[in-house]
């Protein structure tokens, strides 16, 4: 069995081997939508953050950046290298508006596709930045639930990284830097939540060292999940009714008539009652 197996991938090409950017599984084929989303153009950011990643996992990346070139490759490559570029090509037309297929439909090359559409609907940094710090400052929970107000709130995080990320050090002002934008977060996080949770963050702010944005949700959904089962669970009628018996049935302190002969509500002599015995006793 062994040398069966030997002898088939000695007669595969090694660009054409499982692990090679040139391999292209059966179930790869021009008519699938790799990432489930359509390029309408504002929203490029997103559509070529899900396309990268995507196109990373089949390791096909190599093609859209230019690593591979058809120039660079030799002849035994060459047919290799066009079936994965049309392939490529194929997946970016299904996953962009109709309207936007002519611009790219004639492009010879995956890397001139990619290089197209960066230049027509790439944002600059700026004003997309300072739309991001802008919806993070005013987030507010309102009447969602915890956890959709923190998914909000986390992808504003994630996409303002990816376009404004830390600086990439190993001093130790790096483990500093991303402290203070962990405790940054964890403030945004907290100032837009409902005011009903002030306990639960005033316990947040209160620890040293200052908990992760991580935590901190982790114990507001506790705090969330404890108070919808006191919603879910009132007190039944039943309980209710016992609850007033008892309070009718309970022992009532004296009252003011008490103390003008009449009797208590417990039973007990009453100041006239012990003034009377005590003169019957100095008689006797």
């Amino acid at each position: 069995m062994a040398t069966e197996s030997q002898n088939s991938s000695a007669t595969v090409p090694a660009h054409d081997q499982v692990g090679s950017p040139y391999f292209l599984h059966h179930s790869d084929n021009p008519r699938s939508n790799l990432i489930g989303m359509v390029l309408m153009g504002d929203n490029y950011n997103n559509w070529s953050r899900a396309m990268e990643i995507s196109l990373s996992t089949k390791k096909k990346m190599v093609f859209v950046t230019g690593e591979i070139k058809k120039a660079s490759c030799n002849r035994s490559y060459l047919a290799s290298w066009i079936r994965v570029n049309n392939m490529i090509l194929s997946w970016i037309l299904n996953s962009i508006h109709p309207d936007l297929v002519p611009t790219v439909l004639y492009a010879e090359s995956i890397v001139d596709v990619w290089a197209n559409l960066r230049e027509c609907f790439s944002p600059s940094n700026g004003p997309r930045i300072f739309h991001l710090e802008q919806k993070i400052c005013t987030l507010a929970q309102c009447d969602d639930v915890v956890t959709k107000y923190y998914n909000n709130l986390r992808s504003y995080w994630d996409e303002l990284n990816n376009l404004d990320p830390l600086p990439q050090c190993s001093c130790s002002a790096h483990s500093i830097i991303t402290t203070q934008q962990e405790n940054r977060h964890l403030f945004q996080f907290l100032m837009g939540l409902n005011p009903r949770y002030a306990n639960v963050i005033s316990q947040i702010l209160l620890m040293n060292p200052l908990a992760s944005v991580a935590c901190a949700y982790a114990l507001v959904l506790q705090d969330e999940s404890h108070h919808q089962i006191q919603l879910d669970c009132p007190l039944s009628d039943q309980t209710s009714t016992l609850l007033s018996t008892h309070e009718n049935n309970a022992p009532r302190p004296y009252t003011n008539s008490s103390y003008h002969g009449q009797p208590s509500s417990l039973g007990a002599p009453t100041p006239s009652a012990n003034l009377a015995k005590w003169k019957n006793m100095s008689r006797s």
